[in-house]
């Protein structure tokens, strides 16, 4: 055991090989003096492994990471990548892209979503019957009890009104 003043932590894992039947534990001391003042300063292989746990962090929506985005932990692994020979390091910046992107659509259907709940029930109504049941505007009239002109203007009115609600939110 190393002096019980530097030390900050103890990492104990265990961990079994497919082709054994006991398990193996591995232990290290973390000291003060292995900690780097500056993230910059740490090895590219610390620098990606972080980047690794913080995609995970990102993708459970964790709270710890504040403003932290995708950008922020593609930024921190491209610059660890160094020597990749097997590729998986650049594997792992294109998941972050799709991941990114994923959060971006997820992101604008929970802004669709709140400015369809913002809409009068009629036009919200002439909206999802039209563009998510896909009926056509005299299916819509007749389901409703409506003229189709009135659905048109409700539909004219309610698009207009989902596009500046939109906008702002860009």
């Amino acid at each position: 055991m190393g002096n019980s003043l530097s030390e900050i932590a103890h990492f104990r894992l265990r961990y079994k090989l497919p082709s054994q039947s006991e398990s193996l534990l591995a232990e290290k001391i973390i000291s003060k003096e292995q900690i780097q003042p500056l993230f910059d300063t740490a090895t590219e292989d610390f620098r990606f492994v972080a980047s690794v746990a913080a995609f995970g962090q990102l993708l459970r929506q964790s709270s710890h990471l504040n403003d932290f985005s995708f950008q922020n932990l593609r930024s921190i692994a491209k610059l660890a990548t160094g020597s990749d020979a097997y590729g998986y390091r650049q594997e792992f910046l294109a998941l972050i892209d799709v991941a990114d992107s994923l959060n971006q659509i997820n992101q604008r259907e929970n802004e669709l979503y709140s400015a369809l709940q913002q809409l009068p029930n009629v036009q919200r109504e002439a909206v999802l019957l039209r563009h998510i049941a896909g009926m056509s505007i005299a299916e819509i009239a007749t389901v409703v009890e409506t003229a189709t002109e009135t659905i048109k203007s409700r539909l004219r009115y309610a698009i207009s009104k989902l596009r500046t609600m939109l906008e702002v939110l860009s």
